[in-house]
């Protein structure tokens, strides 16, 4: 009677109730992290108008002489290039993770996070 009694009102409901809120709750957290991350993908096509306008203005002496469209094109460049090592990288733990065991949603999340984390300072 006593184990049937903590069992109901303490142990199992709650532990899976516990379990449930966490795992939708990292989930949501993975997805939004991967979602963020395309989305910063994405953001170099934002580029490309930026990039026209300014080749439009290189008339004037201020730009020409700064030429901020190098600098443009460098970030473009190291984020295209980031970004594609970031993908090759998520492939390749997405292959681990099918015979390790791990979760790939997890993998995903840190690897994303790490990306964002050191390439942020060096593209700003």
């Amino acid at each position: 009677w006593i184990n049937k009694y903590y069992i109901e009102k303490f142990g199992l409901w709650k532990l899976l109730a516990g379990a449930i809120e966490n795992s939708l709750l990292e989930n949501v957290q993975v997805y939004i992290s991967l979602i963020l991350e395309f989305l910063a993908c994405f953001s170099v096509l934002v580029y490309i108008p930026m990039f026209l306008s300014i080749r439009k203005l290189l008339n004037l002496p201020s730009l020409a002489q700064s030429q901020p469209q190098t600098y443009m094109m460098y970030q473009v460049k190291f984020i295209f290039i980031g970004e594609l090592f970031m993908l090759i990288i998520l492939v390749g733990s997405g292959i681990v993770s099918k015979f390790s065991g791990w979760a790939f949603s997890y993998l995903a999340f840190l690897i994303t996070n790490l990306f964002t984390f050191f390439m942020t300072p060096l593209i700003i």
